[in-house]
């Protein structure tokens, strides 16, 4: 299960559990099922931190490419420059031009490192908020857990059995 389909669980265990007599802003949630998508979420979590450091391991990635291409355009663009200034026929026209290659490489060496940073703080930002929600949702859930214990203490909470209502029902 997905940790956005455990919070949706977790919610709906909320909005359809039974609710004390005395306080209708508590409820009561089962043991057992609360526990069920604690795990779930225990168990999913580490999914979503493999994506942060699949994002980061991408950032990474996109850098160095965009590093390795200024570093071609730059070479490429050298190369053209050198080329144009041997030929004493055009050295001025070469001169000219192999300036605007490389300030061309600049430039969209730079666009790319840019997009680059960008597209990284936008995946970070997304992953961010989503992590966010996950720990307000479960801090609500922890927190309403808590409320029902302690409205459970207060009333002195206490099961009592009697041998004999077992002998009624035979």
């Amino acid at each position: 299960m997905e940790i956005l389909d455990l919070i949706d669980q977790l919610e709906d265990m909320v909005k359809n559990a039974k609710q004390p007599i005395l306080n209708k802003e508590q409820v009561i949630l089962e043991q057992e099922d609360l526990f069920a998508v604690i795990d779930g979420l225990r168990t999913n979590m580490p999914t979503a931190i493999q994506d942060a450091q699949w994002v980061k391991r991408d950032e990474e990635r996109i850098i160095a490419a965009a590093q390795e291409e200024q570093d071609r355009i730059i070479a490429e663009a050298k190369d053209r420059a050198r080329a144009l200034v041997e030929q004493h026929e055009i050295t001025q026209m070469a001169t000219s031009e192999g300036e605007a290659i490389v300030n061309d490489a600049r430039q969209q060496a730079h666009d790319i490192y840019e997009g680059a940073f960008n597209y990284a703080h936008d995946i970070m930002s997304k992953l961010e908020n989503q992590l966010t929600v996950y720990y307000e949702v479960i801090q609500e859930g922890r927190s309403d857990i808590q409320k029902s214990l302690d409205a459970m203490k207060a009333q002195d909470f206490e099961i009592h059995y009697r041998p004999d209502d077992l002998d009624d029902n035979k």
